[in-house]
C-alpha cells in the first residue's frame, strides 16, 4: 500500500506538472476537466504522507522518512512557479489586440507593451499559443517571422481603417491587415478587426 502510494504520487505530480508546462503552449476541454480532480488526488495523497511520515519520523527519528513530503513540496513549488511564469506572460499590458472570427475556429493577436505578442489559434475546445516578438511604426508592425501557423503568413502588417455596413449604416472600423514588401494588402489573406488599441 505504501509503495502504490509512493508511485502514484510520483506518476500525478509529473503528470501535473507537464499539463501545467503544456498550458502555456496549448490549452483543451479535457485538460481543463482533467487538472482540478488530479491536483486534488495529489493534494490528498500528499497530506495523507505527511502524516504517515511524521509518525515514522517519531518512530525512528530519522529525516529520510520525510522523502515522499519532500517529493511532493517540490512538485507543488514547480508547478506554482509554472504557474505564476504563465500568468505573467498573459497578463502582461496590452497595446494592441486583433481577432478574426472563423465560426468554429478563431486567431487572436495580442500585441504587448514590451514588444512581445501571443497568437492564438482556437478551435472548438482546443487552443494554441505562439510567441514572438515585433516592431512598430505607427501604423505598420513588423513581426519576427513571416508564418504564424500558417494564419499570418507574411512578416509585415498594417491597421488600416475601412468603412464597413451594418444594417442600414455604415461604421469605421480598424483593421489590421497583411502586407506585401511594396505595402499592398496581400488579397486572400486572413483579416483581423482590432478589438483593443492602447496606443493612445
Amino acid at each position: 500500500m505504501k509503495l502504490l502510494r509512493q508511485i502514484t504520487i510520483l506518476i500525478i505530480g509529473f503528470t501535473l506538472i507537464y499539463i501545467t508546462w503544456r498550458s502555456k503552449y496549448e490549452s483543451s476541454l479535457f485538460d481543463a476537466m482533467f487538472y482540478p480532480p488530479l491536483l486534488l488526488t495529489g493534494i490528498i495523497l500528499a497530506l495523507v504522507t505527511l502524516y504517515k511520515e511524521i509518525k515514522l519520523y517519531l518512530k525512528e527519528k530519522k529525516f529520510f522518512n520525510f522523502a515522499f513530503t519532500g517529493c511532493s513540496l517540490i512538485f507543488t513549488i514547480t508547478i506554482a512557479v509554472l504557474i505564476n511564469n504563465i500568468n505573467t506572460t498573459f497578463n502582461k499590458p496590452t497595446l494592441l489586440r486583433a481577432y478574426y472570427d472563423g465560426d468554429f475556429n478563431g486567431s487572436s493577436i495580442d500585441f504587448k507593451t514590451d514588444s512581445t505578442y501571443i497568437l492564438e489559434n482556437s478551435a472548438i475546445g482546443f487552443s494554441a499559443y505562439i510567441y514572438g516578438n515585433y516592431k512598430i511604426n505607427q501604423n505598420k508592425i513588423t513581426l519576427d517571422t513571416n508564418n504564424l501557423d500558417s494564419v499570418i503568413e507574411t512578416d509585415k502588417l498594417e491597421i488600416r481603417e475601412v468603412k464597413i455596413q451594418y444594417n442600414d449604416s455604415i461604421k469605421k472600423e480598424k483593421q489590421l491587415f497583411q502586407i506585401d514588401e511594396q505595402g499592398k494588402i496581400i488579397n486572400n489573406f486572413t483579416i483581423f478587426k482590432i478589438t483593443e488599441d492602447n496606443r493612445h
